[in-house]
C-alpha cells in the first residue's frame, strides 16, 4: 500500500524527519495537518525536546493540530519516578518528569482546545483506569492559527 511508510528517524534530528522524501511525498504541510508527540518527549531531554516539536510547529500550516502526552511531575509520588527512572537506566535511557506547567511550553503559540492540557485521568474514563493510576500524565491538543 502506498498511502503509509516509516520513517526509521532520530526525533532530536526533526529536520532529517521533515526532509525524509517519504513523508514528502505521503504529507504536504501546505495542508492542515496532525502531529502526535505521544510517549516521546519524556525519553529526550529539554533542548531537544523544544527543538524537536518546534521544528513540526514551524511546518504546520493553520488549521493543523498538535497533541502531545507527557509523564508529569504534577502528583506523581516522587517513588514512581525514582522508581521509573531507576527501570529506564540499565537500558541507558534517562527518564524526564516535566511539570504540566513546562509541558506546556513545547504547544508554542498554538492554542489549546478544550478542556486544555490536562491530566488524562480527566477524560471520560468508563471504566475508571486512568483515574486510578499513580503516574500522572498530562496531555493536551492545540490548533495552529498563524
Amino acid at each position: 500500500d502506498n498511502r503509509a511508510a516509516v520513517v526509521m528517524a532520530d526525533i532530536r534530528a526533526p529536520g532529517t524527519i521533515l526532509a525524509h522524501p517519504e513523508l514528502s511525498r505521503l504529507i504536504s504541510f501546505t495542508r492542515p495537518v496532525g502531529v502526535l508527540f505521544t510517549a516521546v518527549l519524556p525519553f529526550i531531554g529539554d533542548a531537544d525536546a523544544d527543538t524537536s516539536v518546534a521544528a513540526f510547529r514551524q511546518h504546520m500550516c493553520p488549521g493543523s493540530m498538535l497533541a502531545i502526552s507527557h509523564v508529569t511531575a504534577d502528583g506523581t509520588p516522587p517513588a514512581v519516578i525514582t522508581g521509573l527512572q531507576n527501570a529506564y537506566s540499565p537500558a541507558g535511557t534517562h527518564l524526564v518528569f516535566r511539570t504540566r506547567a513546562r509541558i506546556g511550553t513545547f504547544f508554542g503559540g498554538f492554542e489549546l482546545a478544550a478542556p486544555g492540557l490536562v491530566d488524562v485521568a480527566e477524560w471520560p474514563d468508563p471504566r475508571g483506569v486512568l483515574a486510578s493510576a499513580t503516574l500522572r500524565t498530562a496531555a493536551g491538543v492545540a490548533l495552529a492559527q498563524r
